[in-house]
Order: structure tokens, then sequence, then C-alpha cells
């Protein structure tokens, strides 16, 4: 059988590209701060966040993409709408569903692409505006915006190859791609702030550099799949609209789930933007910045091993699922617990070096949104892993706390008073009622075993794995 197998050049180049990424985040931003106002700081933190947008309105396709295209490179004869069949065809992949499955998403990705342009050009315009004019930027500069409105577009309509590399165990090669995209828009962002063309030329380097990465995904998913190499003549042995219409229930609802994370992630930027100002939204810009960053790094093995999960589930080895699963589970709770205090007492004194007048969140206000954020990404490891089952029976749950939790920040703010803590306490005390602990609970039971005995073997688990590798005994 054509299992998934994550060797370590996969999980290096996985750190590489989080280390990249994050990197080039913290090497651009004394540039950022240096180059641009308070509020172009302000206006480009809301950019990220309506950016976010082109990852939510592929409404779940590309974790489902995912997640079945290693069931076809695993050899299963066929797909299923909730769960997977054991029927192999010869521990061989099947390419006609293969390549009927990248067939039928290739025009369901334009359609989500158009989708993110009009909502951008739109919605997201409005918001800018009024953003702006509450801040001390001219209406000329918001040709940054127009032209980010474009990277959306981009990103968004040919955003399939990535999962797909994933989906084949190409794990290393997706890193490799999107370290050389990084890379580009390292050099173009740096080369646009230091030329004088401030907001702007960071829009413009983001979009240049989003080809790069597209460019090189596509090679290197050619090369390792083999499917130009297949006979074209077994790519109708699928009906695309019958595999579409397979594949769309499980999508719809883990599009559900990507948008709520969505809101829960980004909310506290809008809404700050919209009733604190551009210098509170820039405060809480950075802070969720710095904490993308460090959950990028601690979720870093939890995305390397993904598709492993699914693999394992075919061959039934729960030994290893549940020792992986421990793993990124005690990965993240360390690093972003660890890292997320550190950042809070030695981010002040850094920015008050490079004098700029962005700031974080105050200590008390930064550890309560870092707490809050930590329970919300192990629930959300937690469902990522459920879903490998291909079943997604979260996604209620997700959307109506992220409602309830945004509607609490809205009053809260506008009309309570309450300031940074209105954008804190409504999403914490939202999570706490039912997703805190309820998918921790059915993930441990999938595993056959209990929530303590998950939660402990989470704290133990990236000890052996480290020391394994190095060798202590």
């Amino acid at each position: 059988m054509s299992g998934i197998r994550i060797a370590r050049r996969d999980v290096f180049w996985t750190y590489a590209n989080l280390v990249l990424s994050s990197g080039v985040n913290l090497l651009l931003l004394p540039l950022i701060l240096w180059a641009l106002t308070p509020d172009e700081v302000g206006q480009w933190y809301v950019y990220s966040a309506l950016g976010g947008l082109s990852l939510v309105l592929d409404f779940g396709l590309s974790a489902t993409l995912s997640r079945h295209v290693t069931f076809a490179w695993c050899g299963v004869s066929t797909i299923e709408k909730q769960g997977y069949t054991d029927q192999q065809l010869d521990g061989q992949p099947n390419y006609p569903l293969l390549r009927s499955l990248v067939a039928a998403t290739k025009w369901a990705y334009h359609l989500v692409g158009a989708t993110a342009l009009l909502l951008a050009a739109t919605v997201g315009t409005l918001h800018v505006q009024h953003a702006v004019h509450a801040g001390s930027i001219v209406d000329k500069q918001l040709t940054s915006w127009w032209v980010y409105v474009a990277a959306i577009w981009i990103n968004t309509s040919m955003a399939y190859w990535n999962p797909l590399l994933r989906g084949v165990g190409a794990v290393a090669e997706t890193g490799q791609a999107n370290v050389a995209g990084k890379i580009a828009q390292l050099l173009f962002t740096s080369a646009a702030l230091v030329a004088g063309f401030g907001l702007l030329g960071v829009s413009v380097s983001y979009l240049a550099s989003t080809f790069v990465f597209r460019w090189m995904s596509k090679r290197y998913f050619r090369r390792r799949s083999g499917l130009l190499h297949e006979s074209r003549d077994e790519e109708g042995a699928y009906s695309r609209s019958a595999l579409l219409r397979t594949i769309w229930p499980n999508a719809a609802r883990q599009g559900v789930v990507s948008l709520s994370q969505y809101v829960m992630t980004w909310s506290p930027v809008l809404i700050s933007s919209g009733f604190l100002g551009l210098r509170q939204a820039a405060t809480v810009g950075l802070t969720v910045q710095i904490l993308g960053i460090i959950k990028v790094f601690g979720n870093a093995l939890f995305n390397a091993f993904l598709p492993q999960f699914s693999s394992l589930r075919l061959t039934g080895d729960l030994d290893r699922l549940r020792a992986r699963v421990a793993l990124v589970l005690g990965s993240a709770t360390y690093s972003i617990l660890g890292l997320g205090t550190l950042a809070l007492v030695v981010g002040p004194p850094g920015l008050h070096l490079l004098g700029t007048d962005v700031r974080l969140m105050p200590l008390a206000y930064g550890l309560c949104f870092f707490l809050s954020e930590w329970a919300v990404n192990q629930y959300a490891l937690v469902s990522g892993y459920l879903g490998t089952a291909n079943r997604v029976p979260m996604h209620k749950a997700y959307f109506i706390t992220a409602l309830v939790g945004t509607a609490g920040q809205f009053l809260a703010v506008s009309r309570l008073g309450w300031g940074l803590w209105g954008v804190i306490v409504p999403p914490l005390l939202a999570s706490l009622v039912y997703n805190d602990w309820i998918w921790f609970r059915r993930a441990a039971t999938d595993l056959r075993t209990t929530s303590l005995g998950l939660l402990g073997r989470s704290l133990t688990e990236p000890y052996v794995f480290v020391a394994t590798r190095i060798g202590v005994k």
C-alpha cells in the first residue's frame, strides 16, 4: 500500500518554512515600523485581517481535498461523503481518481477566487475606507489596498497546489516552495520600503511573491505525483460532478470551521480598528501577529504529520497514531505558553529600542489573551485530527462560539467601554462553555484513551520524540 511516510527532511523543511515565514515577518517588522507611520501600520494589519478571507473562502476545500488526495494516493478505490473505504487497488496510487480530483477542484477554486475578489472589492473596501478616514492617511494611498485585493484574488484562485502537494506526502517540497516565496517577499519588500514606496510597495511585493510560490508548488506536484506520465484517457474514469457532490458536504462543514476560526482570530483587530482607533488596532494587530508566529511554530509538527494521520488510519496503526497526536499537542502547548510569555516580557523593551510608537498589549492583557488563544489552538488541533477520519462534526459548535464571542466583543467595546478587555474576555468565555473540552474528549475516545491520559502523554511525548532523535536514553 502507498502509505505516507514523514522523514526527517519533511520535518526539517516544515520547520525551515515556518522559521523563515516567521523570520520574514520579524525581519520586516523593524523596517515596516521604521518606514510606516503608526496609522499605516494599523492599516496594514487591517489589510492582513481582510486578506485572511482568502483562506476562509475556499470553504474547506483545502483540508478536504488534501485528505481525499491522501486517500487516493494510498490506493482507495473511491471516496465517501463520510468516513473512508478500506478497499485498496493493489497497493498503488489510484491515478484516475487523483487526476479527477485535481480537475474537479480547479474550476471550484477559480469560482472561490472570484468570490474573494468581489467581497474584498466591496465589503473590504468599505471597511478600509472607514478605518482610513478615522486616521491620518490620505485617500490616494488606498491604491495599496487595490493591489492587495489583486493579491487576494491570485492567491485564492490558485490555492489548490499546496494541499495537493501535502496530500501526496510531499511535505518537504511544500516547505521548499513556501521558503522560495518568503525569500522573494523579503527581498521585494525590503527594496520597496528602502526605496520609499511605503505601503504600496509592501502590497506589490506581497503580490509578486505569490507567483514564485505558486510556480514552484505546481512544478513540485507534477514531479512528485507523476501525473504527467499517466494516460489522459484515464481522466474521465470518475465523474467530476459526482466527486464534487461527494466532497462538498464535508467541505462545507470544514468551511464553517475555517470561517469561525478566522473570525475568532481577526475579530479583535477588526473591532479595534472600528471602535478603538488605528493606533489601538496596531497594538492588537502586533500582538496577534506575534501570537500567530508562535502558533505557526508550535503547530509545525501537526502540519508535518497531518497527511500521515489519514494514512495511519488506513493501516490501523493506532499506537503510532496516538503517539503522533500527543506529540503535536505537547509541542503546541510548550511553544504557545512558553514563547508567548517570553514575547510579552522582552517585547516592550525591544520595541522601545526600535523607537516605534506601536506597542504590544500590556502584560496582564497579553497573558490572558495568550492563555485564551492556547485553549482555542488546542481544540483546533484535535478538531483537525478528527477531520482526518473524513468526519467534521464540530462545525455548528464552532459557528455558535464565533458568533457569540464576536457579538460579546462588539457589545463590550462599543457599549460597555471595556477597551482591550472587551476583545479578550468574551471569546474566552464563549469557548469555555463547550469547545474547550468536548473535542479533546472526542479525540481521546477516538484514540481509545482518556482525556487525562491524552493530556498527560502530550506533556511527555515531545521529550520522548527529541530524546529518541538525539540518542538520549
